[in-house]
């Protein structure tokens, strides 16, 4: 069994302060010298840490031996299940809103043939792994990944809809 993607939250902060300004946070002063990855946002204090890194997480979206290539049909029924799973998940109640977590058990080369080229983590303890969704073209991603456009939106009565951030 593998577990799903926890990939979708954002938190809004308001502030209290009494100086309605603004300030940027402090930054640091070896800014230069930090590569980060654009995916995962782990920062490295050297290009060839960087470098390490890419190279693992381009092993975890390779393939092993021995694992199944299944027909197109069984993965677009599952990322249809997927999408089923998710708008399930998004309620018309702003008191639900907030992190969700998705976990669904599936087979491994069922998974790969969903999300192969959008792992970036694998724990090889528990065998589950981890996409990455982020940034102004994530929503983009996800729903070219599971070919609907609506995979993050749910349509209640009186035009109401509830959606992933």
């Amino acid at each position: 069994m593998y577990t799903f993607v926890n990939f979708f939250s954002q938190s809004f902060y308001q502030s209290n302060q009494i100086n309605p300004i603004p300030t940027p946070p402090p930054s640091p002063t070896t800014s230069s010298t930090l590569h980060e990855c654009t995916v995962c946002k782990a920062s490295y204090r050297s290009k060839s840490g960087l470098t390490r890194h890419k190279t693992i997480v381009q092993k975890y979206n390779t393939r092993r031996e021995g694992l199944y290539t299944l027909p197109l049909e069984a993965i677009n029924e599952f990322k249809a299940q997927l999408v089923h799973v998710i708008q399930g998940k998004l309620k018309d109640h702003f008191s639900k809103s907030g992190r969700q977590t998705i976990s669904l058990p599936c087979l491994e080369s069922l998974f790969f043939g969903v999300f192969e080229g959008y792992i970036h983590y694998y724990n090889y303890r528990t065998g589950s792994y981890k996409c990455f969704f982020q940034g102004p073209d994530a929503y983009t991603q996800v729903a070219n990944l599971f070919n609907n456009p609506n995979w993050g939106r749910k349509f209640f009565n009186n035009n109401q809809q509830t959606f992933v951030v």
